[in-house]
């Protein structure tokens, strides 16, 4: 039960971080809710790593660093448009 509860709020807190990335990108993705989990998962991890190579440990500061990853990561998965 306790497994449970924890990969749902891991979850939770990936969809979080894949919405915020994705109000950042401009521009429409079609994108489902497990591809922003994925995103936001990376997301998450990117900026974790990050944090710790550079030895912060501000949580802020790593959330923003998650969301910037994640951001990367939602321009990186969506083809590019010409425009009309």
């Amino acid at each position: 039960m306790l497994l449970i509860a924890y990969v749902l709020t891991i979850a939770s807190f990936a969809l979080g971080i894949g919405a915020l990335a994705r109000v950042i990108h401009p521009g429409h993705e079609d994108l489902g809710i497990i591809a922003t989990i994925a995103i936001g998962l990376g997301g998450l991890v990117g900026g974790g790593l990050l944090t710790r190579l550079l030895w912060i440990h501000s949580g802020l500061l790593g959330l923003v660093f998650a969301v910037g990853v994640a951001a990367l990561l939602v321009w990186a998965v969506t083809p590019q448009r010409q425009p009309v």
